[in-house]
């Protein structure tokens, strides 16, 4: 699987050895900031 990192400001890192996210069959809950 690939991913994507933000490293820091305007930064992208791109990995290919990244293992599948675990997700919960219930669903997911977001959280969301604003500033």
């Amino acid at each position: 699987m690939r991913a994507a990192f933000m490293t820091g400001v305007d930064a992208v890192e791109v990995r290919e050895d990244v293992a599948p996210p675990e997700l919960d069959p219930a669903g997911a809950v977001l959280r969301v900031e604003a500033c």
